[in-house]
């Protein structure tokens, strides 16, 4: 007996053989779906930049906006740049975002999973604990997971920042 493939149709990520027995006409033919193992497919972008956040000023890591300006009637803050005193700064979580230090690695590399698996919380992180290059991952108050990581500062002042906020 011979069995011959006849075509293959993709559905999802299952595709199905059709196959015959014998294959002459009017044989039966079977259909075999086989699972595919594909690759992780990567969470959607829903905002990302560079900006800088001022001292006193709030930003939206939903929208990407803020930080220099007031956070735009319809947004939402998602942290708040809190300048203490002339040298003692802290970046708060607001409105329900939750955040926590994944720490001085590459910004490229760290994944949705990673953010996803913080223990993220609503405790304000002090500028001591964010030298340049320290990635900050996030909650949103959207429900929105992101990283942030801090590229420099202007004195105790102004954050310059880089952000991705996944859907």
């Amino acid at each position: 007996m011979t069995t011959k493939l006849l075509g293959l149709g993709m559905m999802g990520i299952v595709v199905s053989a059709f196959v015959c027995s014998g294959c002459s006409e009017g044989d039966s033919t079977a259909v075999i779906d086989i699972p595919i193992v594909t690759n992780e497919i990567p969470h959607a972008v829903h905002s990302v930049g560079d900006a800088t956040i001022m001292g006193t000023y709030e930003f939206d890591l939903d929208a990407g906006s803020g930080g220099t300006t007031v956070v735009p009637a319809g947004n939402t803050a998602d942290v708040f740049w809190r300048r203490m005193t002339l040298t003692d700064s802290e970046l708060r979580p607001v409105n329900g975002a939750t955040i926590d230090i994944v720490g001085v690695v590459d910004f490229d590399n760290v994944t949705y999973e990673q953010v996803s698996g913080l223990s993220l919380g609503v405790s304000a992180l002090n500028v001591g604990d964010l030298p340049a290059g320290t990635v900050v991952g996030f909650k949103t108050d959207g429900g929105r997971y992101g990283k942030m990581k801090v590229n420099s500062y202007a004195g105790n002042y102004d954050m310059s920042m880089s952000w991705l906020t996944w859907q």
